[in-house]
């Protein structure tokens, strides 16, 4: 009884106005470390959970090469790694049945690759699925995914490193017809990419700092309402520097959640449009894990009502009567004082 008495206190006899407070401040603090938890530790047990996708379909990449090919002008490096010539012209001077033989060729070199890659915090995985074409109900073509078959590793560091993915994917062929005798990992490329692996760690620890904020937030908000006198339906009776101390930790958490959550985005932006520059005529397409990326948004958005929670009612809004009243009576006692002496 005693201890039902201990847990339901902090919910009983509050105003109206301050019930609102508590289930704002208590809902947001639990949502906002239910959804930083499952971004850290989510992808543990979920593949689903991942930050970037690379996709490079059999059928694309063929349909891809093909048109490459068709379009191109000028000399490209020869594929044929037991050629004898340097290189073969493409273009105009070929006719579409030698590009295609070339293409039924660089189709035979990726076949086996992976159809698809996923990085998450933790892992790395390459998928293979059959596909098969029907018709459905309004007589439109699909494509069906038959026997997907997912593989993951433990995570390299190359989060947005898409040309090293590819390598690891064995499509060395498609590097090749996009990088045309040029250097694929130059100097620049391998300098952007640890920044951008750099600032993942920083958004990553960004998180992990709003995680542990918004927990000591909940914590410290069931112990203030808990003991905030027998008789008292609001804060009143708290220490002002506690719930000062609170706001500021809100604000923190909620920076800490925006600023991460702005520059995973940003690297995530960077990225898919450099592949899209760089592969997209070959079948290659960088996107986003709509999941995970939902998430830490959300994220973001229960942080700043956490912060709206206790920041507003402690620095926007109006001093209560009450305390109005204290400093009216208190500036009358000074006046009298004032003028006896």
């Amino acid at each position: 009884m005693l201890l039902k008495h201990k847990l339901v206190k902090p919910f009983t006899n509050l105003t109206k106005q301050e019930r609102f407070l508590q289930l704002l401040r208590l809902s947001s603090s639990c949502f906002a470390i239910v959804f930083c938890l499952t971004l850290l530790v989510g992808p543990i047990f979920n593949n689903n959970l991942y930050i970037t996708r690379i996709n490079c379909a059999h059928l694309d990449v063929s349909k891809g090469l093909y048109n490459s090919l068709r379009n191109s002008v000028g000399v490209a490096p020869s594929i044929l790694e037991d050629s004898d010539t340097e290189c073969i012209p493409v273009g105009s001077s070929l006719t579409n049945s030698e590009i295609k033989l070339l293409s039924e060729y660089a189709e035979a070199q990726v076949v086996g690759a992976p159809q698809y890659c996923t990085t998450s915090i933790w892992k790395w995985c390459y998928g293979n699925y059959q596909s098969r074409k029907t018709t459905n109900s309004k007589g439109k073509t699909i494509t069906i995914k038959e026997n997907e078959v997912l593989t993951c590793f433990k995570k390299k560091e190359h989060a947005f490193d898409y040309r090293s993915q590819l390598e690891d994917m064995q499509l060395d062929s498609i590097l090749a017809y996009a990088y045309q005798g040029q250097d694929m990992k130059n100097s620049k490329y391998d300098q952007d990419i640890i920044q951008r692996n750099h600032r993942l760690k920083l958004a990553l620890n960004g998180i992990i700092f709003t995680c542990c904020a918004q927990l000591m937030i909940l914590c410290a908000a069931l112990i203030i309402y808990s003991n905030r006198g027998k008789n008292e339906r609001d804060l009143s009776k708290i220490p002002n520097i506690t719930l000062h101390g609170l706001a500021l930790v809100s604000v923190m958490a909620c920076c800490s959640s925006i600023i991460a959550s702005a520059l995973i985005t940003n690297l995530l932006m960077i990225s898919e449009k450099e592949v899209g520059s760089e592969l997209k005529n070959f079948g290659v397409f960088f996107t986003r894990g709509a999941t995970w990326f939902t998430l830490l948004w959300l994220s973001s958005v229960c942080c700043v009502l956490t912060m709206a929670g206790w920041a507003l009612p402690m620095w926007c809004a109006n001093p209560s009567e009450e305390k109005h009243r204290h400093r009216l009576d208190d500036s009358i006692l000074i006046g009298k004082y004032t003028q006896y002496f």
